[in-house]
């Protein structure tokens, strides 16, 4: 908070007016505490030095690791994370981005600066040495075009924000002259088309079929039969985490009654594939309509959701001419389970946030051949469905989202101008984030902690994923006649047998800060379900200029293709209805 408050200050009066009291009164603490953390400017220069370095460079170094990663698709997205990593600690305040860039530039110039960014600096330059250093240039060669890249970026960055005529720093602009300065140093012609990355880099798309080993479902029911119960309370009550007495009654009812082996065949009964995109295994359901003029349409889960997530729609979305619905309506469905998570298992490296699994998913549309698309997802689905519409506008014709969060607006005269309504809306939105702010903040944090407790303890993993289903259900109680205990175990099992608890809690880790997402001309449709968080739409429509369609919902919740599959399917249909193309003549 004291480096924030420091960067503020420097926003607002330059560097001259770093001093404690000013950073006390900015961080609204006591006078003098600051000294506490920073005993002279220096340390307190260096620290806003290093954080404003550490936000420029979290991104960019995981893409520019390995010279393995340097592909075609790559560099777009190693431009891309460049340009949103320094946009994340820009801001869209042009004063306060023409203050942090110039603390950034003053490096050269400024001791105390120099000192604190050089380590951060120099492991950008060893990344891009790497880059630069199987492609047949000497080592003064490499040494000069790698110093030529990071100070090209920096130039361009100012130049690009500070002096550019829009009032809020473009992504888009950033992006464009960060991949010109890459392609302008590496070189295209050098640059090949597929690398091996230790997994078939083939764009085979292989048939998968799950079959799970017995000894596995049996070392499973012995573990569940000599679970180890924490001491403590034993009634009926959630106000601290789980019912004890909920979770007995469930987990023996998985022991004894659940059947994994009917679900398997299940969900064995719908196509199933794998490929190999971007180094990670991406396994996914494959649906096609036999009506003629379906829509491809691509479904993206969250956490913890699964594949299992979406059956009841399969059907009524493949096949409306069955379900009440119209033939022309119909969709052929992609139902990825995301990278990390279930049996498209761990990813072989890190950087797999919501952005790099729409790239992978826009690359799967394309190996199934689809040309026009559209994309549907809630949770972590919203994301990954939002950035397929910004990375690949010529393609998806359209994304429905049953997930939309909104902030309150930083200028009280703005938050005023909201009804009762829309306060109570931003209250509640409020509200939901402190409440599961323990699970969020643990997987973005120390995913790798979690996972020994889950990966060891059936019964610790149902607790996890039972603990956000009740928070976000439509009856806010998960008894056997509100929420189907099979498919409860079920999206367990999913993780539970792919031993994926920590993979998949790896993607709040790469999204550790929440920014708003790159603005999007592909038009959206919201639906908006009761039980879940709900977002004020005069913000929504503020920031989402390309929403053209918004439904409220009298009942449902954050699963609701499972809560209410009928609302979501009919709201999907009507939204894209509106927005299908005429097939191509033949």
């Amino acid at each position: 908070m004291l480096l924030d408050a420091a960067i503020s200050v420097v926003a607002s009066e330059g560097l001259r007016g770093l001093t404690y009291k000013a950073i006390d009164d900015e961080a609204g603490v006591a006078t003098g505490s600051t000294s506490f953390y920073f005993r002279t400017r220096k340390e307190l220069l260096q620290g806003v030095a290093e954080r404003i370095a550490e936000h420029e460079l979290a991104g960019a170094e995981t893409m520019l690791a390995s010279p393995a990663m340097v592909t075609p698709s790559t560099i777009d997205q190693t431009a891309d994370t460049i340009a949103g990593a320094l946009l994340q600690w820009l801001g869209p305040d042009r004063k306060r981005t023409k203050a942090r860039l110039e603390i950034w530039l003053q490096a050269a110039e400024q001791p105390e600066l120099r000192t604190a960014l050089a380590p951060v600096r120099d492991r950008f330059l060893a990344h891009t040495r790497t880059l630069l250093a199987p492609r047949g240039k000497t080592a003064a060669q490499v040494e000069e075009q790698a110093n030529l890249i990071l100070s090209m970026i920096d130039g361009i960055t100012y130049d690009t924000i500070v002096h550019q005529p829009s009032t809020a720093p473009d992504r888009a602009t950033l992006r464009r002259a960060v991949k010109a300065i890459l392609l302008a140093v590496i070189g295209p012609a050098r640059i090949p088309d597929e690398v091996d990355r230790g997994m078939p880099m083939s764009s085979e798309i292989r048939p998968f079929s799950i079959a799970i080993p017995q000894a596995d479902l049996d070392d499973l029911r012995e573990r569940l039969g000599r679970v180890r119960w924490p001491a403590g309370p034993s009634e009926d009550d959630w106000n601290s985490g789980v019912s004890p007495v909920y979770l007995r009654e469930l987990s023996e009812y998985w022991r004894t009654r659940y059947d994994w082996r009917a679900h398997e065949a299940e969900l064995n009964g719908f196509p199933q594939f794998t490929t190999a995109i971007d180094g990670a295994n991406v396994h996914f359901l494959h649906v096609r309509s036999t009506e003629p003029n379906a829509l491809p349409l691509i479904l993206s889960h969250g956490w913890p959701g699964s594949i299992a997530e979406f059956t009841k729609i399969i059907g009524p979305l493949t096949n409306p001419r069955e379900h009440g619905g119209d033939p022309a309506d119909a969709f052929h469905l992609v139902i990825p389970s995301l990278p990390g998570f279930g049996f498209s298992g761990p990813p072989p490296d890190a950087g797999w946030s919501m952005h790099r699994m729409a790239h992978a998913f826009a690359e799967l549309m394309a190996r199934l051949g689809y040309d026009q698309y559209g994309a549907q997802g809630g949770d972590l689905g919203f994301g990954i469905s939002h950035y397929l519409g910004v990375l690949d506008p010529d393609h998806v014709l359209g994304v429905h989202v049953n997930t939309l969060l909104t902030v309150a607006p930083p200028d009280p005269a703005a938050l005023a101008e909201l009804d009762d309504e829309d306060q109570e809306r931003l209250q509640a939105l409020a509200d939901f984030g402190s409440r599961f702010a323990g699970y969020r903040t643990m997987q973005a944090t120390r995913p790798q902690t979690l996972a020994y407790a889950l990966a060891d303890s059936p019964v610790g993993q149902l607790a996890w994923i039972v603990d956000l289903y009740r928070g976000v259900n439509e009856a806010q109680a998960l008894h056997e006649d509100t929420v189907d205990w099979d498919y409860l175990l079920t999206t367990t099992m999913l993780y539970w047998l792919t031993n994926t608890a920590g993979s998949s809690a790896r993607v709040y880790r790469e999204e550790r800060v929440l920014t708003a997402l790159d603005p999007s001309t592909v038009p959206m449709g919201v639906a908006q379900f009761p039980h879940d968080a709900r977002a004020v739409r005069r913000l929504a429509e503020r920031e989402y200029s390309n929403i053209v369609s918004w439904t409220e919902f009298d009942r449902g919740g954050h699963f609701a293709a499972m809560e209410q599959p009928d609302l979501l399917v009919d709201d999907i249909r009507a939204f894209f209805r509106a927005i299908r193309r005429p097939p191509h003549p033949q």
